[in-house]
Formats: structure tokens, sequence, C-alpha cells
């Protein structure tokens, strides 16, 4: 298991890498302004990981963005078309609801292992593979229970949130430690629902 605390921004970024993720620097949050965005042009960065020339430039030893901390993940079809669900139950009633039932119906309460993160928010972010015949929309819902799909994106650890808070993965379940799950069939279902 891979000590997080002692990985510096560029050491994130290459357990990512590793992962089959398109990892690429983030904005810092600012008063005012919205954050959670690439600090770079991402369009022609959605389809396909950029080689590894590409990678280095970003966080190499010599990379652009090697010191940074402010990071996240392109999703979709670049990374090996990984989604994530993001679950605000800090905030949102409605959310917890919405998966309690989901695990009670369809896990007996157990929640898939896969990687999770802690947001700086206090939320949870849940990474999936999407089946080949499903496409992740990339939404928000009133529930509280939003989809970083095609074409999404979702900070990463260590990133720094507005509360001040860092994500942070929950113990184990670090994209070096546990394998992103493909989404079950009933989780897929209830996505479309949304």
């Amino acid at each position: 298991m891979i000590d997080f605390d002692f990985y510096g921004p560029s050491d994130y970024a290459r357990v990512y890498r590793a992962a089959g993720w398109q990892v690429v620097p983030a904005l810092s949050p600012a008063p005012g302004k919205t954050w959670k965005r690439p600090a770079l042009p991402w369009r022609n960065l959605q389809e396909t990981l950029v080689d590894a020339d590409a990678f280095d430039a970003m966080y190499g030893a010599r990379g652009q963005w090697s010191n940074n901390a402010q990071m996240g993940m392109l999703t979709g079809s670049c990374s090996g078309n990984v989604f994530v669900l993001d679950l605000d139950l800090q905030r949102h009633d409605s959310a917890r609801e919405w998966w309690s039932d989901l695990l009670s119906t369809y896990t007996h309460g157990v929640e898939p292992r896969t990687p999770k993160q802690v947001t700086g928010g206090g939320g949870f972010q849940l990474f999936f593979r999407a089946p080949e015949d499903w496409v992740p929309p990339t939404n928000k819902t009133s529930l509280g229970v939003d989809i970083r799909g095609q074409g999404g994106f979702a900070m990463l650890p260590p990133s720094m949130h507005e509360s001040g808070q860092r994500y942070a993965w929950v113990p184990g379940l670090d994209p070096a430690a546990t394998q992103v799950m493909e989404a079950p069939a009933w989780l897929t279902d209830a996505i479309d629902d949304l």
C-alpha cells in the first residue's frame, strides 16, 4: 500500500497515469471564481490518453506542473472509460437516501470495492469503469448525486478545496491499491434514471 503522506504532486500524477487516467493540472480555489477546472486547454485531451512525452512535459522531473498540487482527471474515454459518481452526502439527505436504497436493494448494503475519495467539501466520490455498451453522462442533479462521465472533470488528491481541506483517498481505496470496478447494471440503470 502506498503512503501518500510522503508523496509530492508528480508522484500522485504518476500513480494516476499508471491507472490509465488522464491527469491534468487544475485551477486553484479563488473567491467568486469557478475553479474546479483544468488549468490548460483540455478539449483535445478528451479522447485518448496523452503519450509519455506529453505527460512528462506536465509532471516529469522538469515538467511545467510537477510541483503543482492542484490536479484532476478528465473522465471518459481518455481515462479508460472511467467515470466518477459524486455523492454530496454531507449536504443532501436525498443523495444519502438514493445511495443507501441502491446498496440495500442490490448489494445487501455493501458498498462496491472501487477507488473512493473524500472531497475537500466532505462528500465522497467513487470511481467506476463504464461498460462497453454504455456512455456515462456528465450531469449535476438536485439530489446531490452528480456524474462526471464522458467529457467531465474531477479533482484528485492532493488538491486543495476552497474549504481549506485537501481531497484524500479513503485508506486502502486509492487507485494503486484497488482496481476500478466496472459499473454494474443496477448502477448504470439508476444513473440513467436520474
